[in-house]
């Protein structure tokens, strides 16, 4: 019986799915900083879910490196 986890994730590692949030959140940053140039309020509830979110990450890519030590 395989994992829901990996069901969920089409095949692919753990790796690839991290990078691939990682990426989607740099688009994310990029298209707050192109809505701002243009004038477009992003209200504040979004900007502190993307905050922790970004911490998020940052915390399982460390736990991670020092899992694999």
């Amino acid at each position: 019986m395989t994992p829901i986890l990996a069901q969920l994730a089409g095949g692919y590692s753990l790796i690839q799915v991290i990078i691939f949030l990682i990426v989607l959140c740099g688009v994310f940053g990029i298209l707050f900083v192109v809505m701002r140039q243009t004038g477009i309020q992003v209200p504040p509830w979004i900007i502190t879910i993307f905050w922790i979110v970004v911490v998020c990450f940052v915390a399982i890519f460390a736990i991670r490196l020092l899992m694999s030590m």
